[in-house]
């Protein structure tokens, strides 16, 4: 694999094929997860803003702790140090752990069925992940 797909002219950032493979396997996800969660007669706009937020509280967590695992490696630094992913930074368990925390207290705030919505996720995850497909 390519680290780098390519560049993209005149502003010169480079498109990783890890980053674009894990947006095609995010957006692949919740394409699945609307699909089950509307056979199941439950709202896909709720499912739509869940991954939303899964996504975003997926970076932040995953950033956290990074910067927790690697605290000495901030120590002397500035403070917005904490910010610059590019040099380095980000932890899948930690993105996954607040990830969870944010969708069932999203499921759980507009009163839905947590074990129904986290059977259709898995169901949806288990589907895009097969290596059989």
């Amino acid at each position: 694999m390519y680290p780098e797909l390519f560049e993209l002219p005149f502003i010169h950032i480079t498109v990783k094929t890890y980053g674009l493979i894990m947006v095609i396997g995010f957006l692949a996800a919740v394409y699945m997860i609307r699909k089950l969660v509307v056979k199941i007669g439950g709202n896909p706009e709720l499912v739509s803003n869940a991954a939303l937020y899964a996504l975003l509280s997926g970076i932040v967590g995953a950033r956290a702790f990074y910067v927790i695992h690697h605290f000495s490696e901030f120590r002397g630094e500035q403070w917005w140090a904490v910010f610059a992913t590019w040099r380095g930074g980000l932890e899948f368990l930690g993105g996954v752990c607040l990830a969870i925390i944010v969708v069932v207290t999203y499921l759980i705030y507009k009163k839905l069925s947590v074990w129904r919505y986290i059977d259709v996720l898995v169901s949806a995850l288990f589907s895009v992940c097969r290596s059989d497909v």
